[in-house]
């Protein structure tokens, strides 16, 4: 029996996004601690928007157009769809979020590698139910 498995495709987030919010959260709010963030979303007015209809960077933009018409083909092809947040880490492509403005530019390598530690990335990229849909980020801890 052959196992198929289901084709990944990860992205990173964009700095350009559909929704904003004058309250959205900043890094600063994902580096106080998931309670933190838990509390501030409430506080945003902007209603969650999944993380695939968030991002409206060029590179996002032509992905999703790929992804469109491979999800067109209605069961005939499935995928895994995981976006790498600057502030929720690696997240499913369905998740709601709340607006933020959080990025990986401008980070020197060893910021880098320090934030991606703190969101779990590594972890997550290697954990089966990171794609299940409503998993909880692990960020700033």
């Amino acid at each position: 029996m052959t196992n198929c498995t289901k084709p990944l495709i990860l992205t990173s987030c964009t700095g350009e996004k559909h929704v904003s919010d004058p309250v959205q959260l900043t890094l600063e709010d994902y580096q106080s601690g998931p309670a933190h963030v838990k509390k501030r979303e409430k506080e945003i007015s902007s209603k969650p928007t999944s993380a695939e209809a968030l991002y409206s960077g060029q590179q996002h933009v032509r992905l999703m157009q790929g992804i469109d018409l491979i999800r067109g083909k209605k069961g005939t092809f499935d995928l895994d769809f995981e976006i790498l947040s600057a502030g929720y880490g690696l997240i499913p492509s369905d998740r709601n979020i709340a607006p933020y403005e959080a990025t990986f530019t401008g980070m020197k390598k060893g910021e880098l590698r320090e934030w991606a530690a703190q969101l779990d990335v590594g972890k997550d990229f290697r954990r089966p139910d990171v794609r299940e849909a409503g998993s909880e980020p692990h960020f700033a801890r």
